[in-house]
């Protein structure tokens, strides 16, 4: 088990942030091709799906290197935040950033998203 594994007191292991930002690319990867089942003549979305596929492994594999300390780090001084509202405007930014992945937002690395979520949140209201 990773080291960045946390503990629920009854659930087992939980995700770490680096595990739960793999999957929500991965989800909206899937979500993509589900898309594209239903508008199989729009190549957009099963070329994002590849996209966000690449890019959940590139993030997945930075788990213990610095960049996923440094996201980690930016995370949690930012949610460290006592106002309500600023949270969850920062998680409906990463939302409409994960969605517009493959068609109006294309990040080259893993790495590039994770800087690119950290400067969404430093930059929400």
């Amino acid at each position: 088990m990773s080291d960045e594994q946390q503990y629920d007191d009854d659930d087992g292991p939980t995700a770490s942030l680096i595990e739960t930002t793999a999957l929500e690319l991965s989800d909206k990867a899937d979500w993509r091709r589900k898309k594209a089942q239903q508008y199989p003549d729009d190549e957009r979305n099963l070329d994002a799906a590849e996209l966000l596929d690449r890019l959940a492994g590139e993030v997945l594999a930075l788990e213990g290197l610095p960049a996923a300390g440094t996201f980690e780090t930016e995370y949690e001084a930012i949610f460290a935040d006592d106002d309500d509202h600023r949270p969850r405007e920062i998680m409906r930014l990463w939302a409409e950033y994960r969605a517009g992945i493959g068609f109006r937002i294309f990040p080259d690395t893993g790495e590039g998203i994770l800087r690119d979520l950290i400067e969404l949140a430093r930059s929400a209201p």
